[in-house]
């Protein structure tokens, strides 16, 4: 990746702050919005994720790079995403890291202040997030004998990181399985309608609307249909995307003139 040109694989570095401990990179990688982040090793041989390379400091410099090597993390008895397929580390609808592929939700029924969703391993239901707008926050129940337990989702959670690079609680984990599930939803319906996805993408959540669209459409001219539609940005702490060909959420490009 050139724009990570700099700091690769098997450098050492640390956070730009006095006192900072040392850490390898073990992957570098670019988030959906273009952010270039990189995986650390820590002394303690804990893993963390998705520090903004602009905010490293280049320490030392191995030989050779090295290859990223795999996740270095308890699993909870689950496969792990980052050892397997590092690709796929992140959701697409929610911009979610999360350790394991096949904990999913893969249906919801009830509206955004009271629903139940189902929560599925490898696509076989484990349990259920329950949430309430009374209560305040969503929770996951496991079915009778399941196989992942309360104490494996928080585990997922801890090794979980949310957008902004910050470790989430278990509920907001919970929560955004179902907003991926939801965004799922959404696409597969536009195709069935043969038309595109938009949204416009902020701190407090997305407003999701239609596009033009053909299926000779290429992912650059997607997006320029997009801008025309939707010119203008209505706040300045959010952006609009379109979901495009290859199969990501993608900001569009600066309206002409600007």
């Amino acid at each position: 990746m050139d724009a990570l040109e700099g700091i690769r694989v098997g450098d050492t570095v640390r956070r730009a702050w006095a006192g900072a401990a040392k850490a390898a990179v073990t992957a570098l990688r670019e988030l959906p919005d273009g952010t270039e982040v990189a995986d650390l090793l820590l002394p303690t041989g804990n893993t963390q994720f998705a520090y903004q390379v602009d905010g490293l400091v280049f320490v030392a410099r191995t030989a050779e790079a090295l290859p990223t090597r795999p996740c270095r993390r308890p699993h909870a008895d689950l496969p792990c995403i980052r050892c397997e397929h590092a690709d796929e580390l992140t959701l697409p609808h929610t911009n979610l890291m999360v350790p394991f592929t096949p904990l999913r939700v893969v249906s919801r029924r009830g509206g955004e202040l009271q629903y139940t969703a189902v929560l599925a391993l490898d696509g076989q239901p484990v349990g259920t997030i329950e949430y309430d707008l009374c209560v305040g926050y969503a929770e996951y129940r496991p079915n009778p004998g399941s196989p992942v337990t309360v104490a494996q989702v928080d585990r997922f959670a801890d090794q979980s990181v949310l957008e902004d690079g910050t470790t989430p609680t278990t509920a907001h984990v919970l929560d955004r399985l179902v907003e991926e599930w939801f965004g799922q939803t959404l696409v597969k319906a536009a195709t069935r309608r043969g038309i595109g996805l938009a949204r416009y993408h902020c701190a407090w959540g997305d407003e999701h609307h239609s596009l033009p669209s053909t299926p000779d459409d290429t992912d650059e001219a997607l997006l320029a249909a997009a801008r025309i539609v939707y010119p203008r940005t209505p706040h300045s702490n959010g952006v609009w995307q379109a979901w495009t060909k290859s199969q990501r959420w993608q900001v569009l490009p600066d309206p002409a003139g600007d």
